[in-house]
């Protein structure tokens, strides 16, 4: 009786677990179709509008958007290699989605980021826009991307401490160590040394940098 009663003990833990396992496929599932309808897309390449724009640049901390324009040539000759570069950037180790906006048919979206022709790309990273610069064939592109998706911004020191891990992290190879004024990220000086670091990523240098002075340090 005692072996009837464990049996169905550990049966009824079983159906148990498999129900809680299923009701979560379920809802996993629920919740891809739910993102796939927010962000339609077309040849892996998300199709943006006026409704969906910020809550797809909200939703995706790295992103690479193409503005352009049905009637536009060059637009035409980009679209094969923006939606191969789409289908292999969802590959990387971190993916990266590519999207694009008729800014055409939305001009105040364009016109929010400064959009004056035509395909213009724009990466934004945590909501932020800027000028994507690297090359436009699809292997160039995730490539970019890759590098851009890998890249560990300068660490910021605010202690001996910090120094001292910073020193470790670098492994034996020369750290650049940057002095900026308040407000740090609104520094040009900031962003060119950050881009700097980004360019040199992989290469026998490692880079930090403190915002602890607001004037320049003695």
């Amino acid at each position: 009786s005692r072996l009837v009663t464990t049996h169905c003990r550990r049966t009824a833990v079983v159906h148990h677990t498999m129900r809680s396992l299923l009701r979560s496929l379920l809802v996993l599932a629920l919740a891809t179709r739910a993102a796939a309808a927010a962000f339609p897309e077309e040849e892996d390449v998300v199709v943006l509008d006026t409704n969906n724009f910020d809550a797809f640049i909200s939703t995706n901390p790295l992103a690479l958007v193409e503005f352009y324009a049905p009637w536009c040539g060059h637009c035409k000759e980009l679209a094969p290699k923006w939606a191969e570069a789409a289908a292999k950037s969802k590959k990387l180790d971190t993916p990266v989605p590519l999207a694009k906006l008729d800014a055409d048919a939305h001009g105040d979206l364009a016109g929010r980021f400064g959009v004056s022709g035509y395909p213009t790309l724009k990466l934004f990273r945590n909501g932020v826009a800027e000028d994507y610069s690297g090359g436009r064939e699809a292997d160039q592109i995730v490539a970019a991307l890759q590098k851009i998706a890998s890249f560990v911004p300068p660490s910021q020191i605010k202690s001996d401490d910090d120094l001292a891990a910073a020193l470790k992290a670098s492994a034996g190879k020369p750290l650049v160590l940057g002095l900026f004024r308040q407000p740090v990220k609104a520094s040009s000086a900031y962003k060119a040394f950050d881009k700097l670091a980004y360019e040199t990523a992989g290469q026998q240098v490692a880079y930090a940098w403190s915002g602890s002075h607001s004037a320049p340090p003695p």
